[in-house]
């Protein structure tokens, strides 16, 4: 009784399988958790009779990729699963091609990166078989041109490039990033400025402030939440030399006579580094430039207190002195 049992489960089993194999599904009708991508042939036929088209079907839950014959639009007949090793994302699907020197090629991205994935599975009497998986990735290339551009002087040219990744954090650190690119933009912008083209100088670090890497400047609101977030430096950037560098660029916003640029950029950066003197000098210039020459006094003798508290008296420009008369 047992084994006649047994052989009638096996042959209902069997029989199963067939019907399955030979039933058109529609597509409509497939379960969530399975994917039907169809293989673009460019009108290359790749079965004799009966199908018109191939379709690769993907189940999210188990992995396995299984190979379906395309009877019409709505309807696809399942014919059998194609055992692989590839790595696929079914939600960032990139192409499904048929290729007859190659075979099929079934492609999607790594979440969060531009890497694709390739599987290429051989074609041999209307079954697919595994080969290989191929991977390519566009953004280390990027990476490395931007990289080059940097080390040609070009801070412009290698922002424009490094944003041009599309996700960036998985291949660069955005804020070490930055840091280059602004001590690179220093030394372009003390050269205009060395030709007194100042608003030149100043549009150097203008640009470089953009970049996305300083998004976490203007969360910092004192001089310990700097320090607590980088330690010593910035990426190797002396946080004195940091300072200089922003105290050089609002003198070039004065010289070129763009007085309130520096107005309104310096409270953000007197809070970063509320110690340094040079913040109320150069408040003191802008107001002296705009002719109102009682915020330049205010502000100029702010700037010599401080001077003084530090024992930096023989620093004061004498052109301070001057104005306050």
């Amino acid at each position: 009784m047992f084994k006649r049992m047994t052989f009638l489960t096996m042959t209902f089993v069997l029989l199963s399988l067939i019907t399955t194999a030979q039933t058109a599904i529609k597509k409509t009708d497939m379960p969530s958790h399975i994917t039907i991508i169809p293989v673009q042939s460019n009108g290359i036929k790749m079965f004799s009779k009966k199908y018109r088209a191939a379709c690769i079907g993907y189940n999210k839950n188990t992995k396995e990729l299984m190979l379906y014959g395309e009877v019409n639009d709505e309807e696809v007949i399942f014919l059998e699963k194609i055992k692989h090793q590839l790595t696929f994302y079914p939600e960032n699907f990139v192409r499904c091609n048929y290729l007859p020197e190659k075979g099929i090629e079934l492609c999607s991205s790594v979440p969060g990166k531009t890497e694709i994935i390739c599987g290429i599975f051989s074609w041999k009497n209307e079954s697919a078989f595994y080969e290989k998986e191929e991977r390519s990735d566009i953004s280390p290339a990027i990476k490395a041109r931007a990289e080059k551009l940097l080390q040609l002087q070009k801070p412009k040219e290698a922002m424009a490039t490094y944003d041009s990744l599309k996700y960036p954090e998985a291949y660069i650190n955005t804020e070490e990033v930055a840091v280059k690119l602004l001590q690179v933009a220093r030394t372009k912008a003390q050269e205009e400025a060395g030709k007194r083209k100042f608003k030149e100088a100043a549009s150097f670090i203008q640009t470089i402030f953009t970049y996305q890497g300083w998004a976490w400047l203007e969360k910092i609101k004192t001089e310990n939440e700097l320090k607590s977030k980088f330690g010593k430096d910035l990426y190797g950037l002396k946080f004195d030399d940091f300072s200089e560098i922003l105290s050089e660029y609002l003198n070039y916003y004065n010289e070129a006579k763009q007085y309130d640029q520096t107005l309104t950029l310096v409270t953000s950066y007197i809070r970063w580094f509320p110690q340094k003197p040079a913040w109320w000098l150069l408040i003191g210039d802008a107001y002296y430039g705009k002719k109102d020459k009682e915020k330049a006094k205010e502000n100029y003798n702010q700037y010599i207190a401080k001077m003084k508290e530090q024992k930096k008296e023989k620093q004061i420009p004498e052109y301070v002195e001057q104005r306050l008369r």
